[in-house]
């Protein structure tokens, strides 16, 4: 049982590392004919760090405190970021076609600054590219840039994962980057992968099946039942999925997309506060659909992104659905097992009791920074122990 009760722990708590950590930034790129699309992410505390942006000290950087110190992070990434071809750099500028050419966001983990900006460059873009990064190197030399191709017009395909980036560190801040070097990834596979992978992204869905299945497992049902029970949590979640990822996906509904995020985790705590004190057998349904609905339009963040924004959507939407799906079917797989097995120990009650309040916790830890205007917990940490 400690066993069993150690590895519950580390894979409720492993989920917590999610993308955009410290000391990684992430330069995005659409290559047009003769104008290429640029965003740049970079983790809030990196940005604060090299520019002291946090006005009032409390660890968190608000919307607020970026519009304030816009400047200076403008005129970082013109020193730290180039762009060009045969010795000449181009002109970076603030993108004319963002009402606000900059945003926070905090659905994943570790909240980010995303800026938007774009160079004309008044020919044709060549075949290669002469790209410098130097952002933040200054007071992390540890620190990584990924550069991705997300849109290239040239071969009309592109890439919102890190397979095939560019990876540039401190020791060698420019590179060519070759716009004829097609993405080694088949396209169908890559946006099934990337659905797949969406899966893992954020701590959520772990915890909200774990608990759902540990609440079906703890009647004793048969073996058999329970495994039905969960192929029918697979059923509703996925469905609930699709059914806000399709109409999302092409829509942009940014509040929605970012209220998802908050009304998941409160769902999270409520699923865990039930499994403690249990109020209706037929509470997982009601949950399950409930999570699927929400989680669907968090995931629709991520299609605009699937580099296929030109043209027709229906391969990159096709392939990232079907992806999500195989995600959360192992997902449950896993849950189900588990469930399984722990419901075989004889203290399982007590187990049991302590893995929910685990759940509300950390479910609470992800709730407070998506609802509220405060730190989150990890960032602290990462403050007051990193580097």
């Amino acid at each position: 049982m400690p066993r069993l009760l150690v590895a519950a722990i580390i894979l409720l708590l492993a989920s917590i590392a999610g993308a955009h950590e410290l000391g990684e930034g992430y330069v995005f790129l659409k290559v047009y004919d003769e104008r290429i699309d640029v965003s740049i992410e970079l983790n809030c505390s990196d940005l604060d760090r090299a520019l002291g942006i946090d006005q009032d000290g409390d660890g968190l950087v608000r919307d607020a405190e970026l519009a304030a110190g816009i400047d200076k992070v403008y005129e970082m990434v013109r020193s730290g970021l180039g762009l060009g071809a045969d010795g000449q750099t181009w002109e970076l500028t603030w993108d004319p076609a963002q009402e606000v050419p900059f945003e926070i966001k905090r659905e994943t983990i570790a909240p980010f600054a995303t800026l938007y900006l774009t160079c004309k460059t008044g020919v044709p873009i060549p075949v290669k590219l002469d790209v410098t990064y130097r952002l933040v190197f200054e007071v992390d030399p540890e620190h990584t840039g990924y550069v991705i191709v997300q849109w290239n017009g040239r071969l009309a395909q592109g890439s919102e994962t890190l397979d095939g980036a560019m990876v540039i560190r401190a020791d060698r801040p420019q590179r060519v980057l070759d716009l004829t070097a097609t993405i080694h990834s088949e396209r169908g596979r890559r946006f099934v992968k990337h659905g797949a992978a969406q899966m893992w992204t954020s701590p959520d869905r772990l915890l909200l099946i774990v608990a759902v299945m540990m609440q079906i497992a703890g009647r004793r049902e048969d073996d058999r039942v329970l495994v039905r029970r969960g192929g029918t949590v697979a059923l509703l979640y996925g469905a609930a999925v699709l059914a806000t990822l399709g109409p999302v996906g092409f829509t942009p509904i940014d509040v929605l997309r970012t209220t998802a995020g908050a009304v998941a985790a409160l769902l999270i705590v409520v699923t865990a506060l039930h499994g403690l004190l249990p109020w209706s057998e037929r509470f997982w349904i009601g949950a399950t659909i409930t999570f699927g609905l929400a989680d669907g339009f968090s995931l629709a963040g991520a299609l605009p992104a699937l580099g296929l924004v030109e043209g027709s959507l229906a391969l990159p939407w096709s392939g990232f659905a079907l992806g999500v799906q195989a995600g959360q079917v192992v997902l449950v797989m896993l849950a189900t097992w588990f469930a399984a097995r722990l419901c075989r120990f004889r203290h399982h009650a007590a187990v049991s009791s302590l893995l929910y309040a685990l759940i509300a916790f950390i479910a609470t830890l992800l709730l407070l920074p998506r609802a509220f205007d405060v730190t989150p917990v990890w960032e602290m940490a990462a403050r007051t122990f990193g580097p």
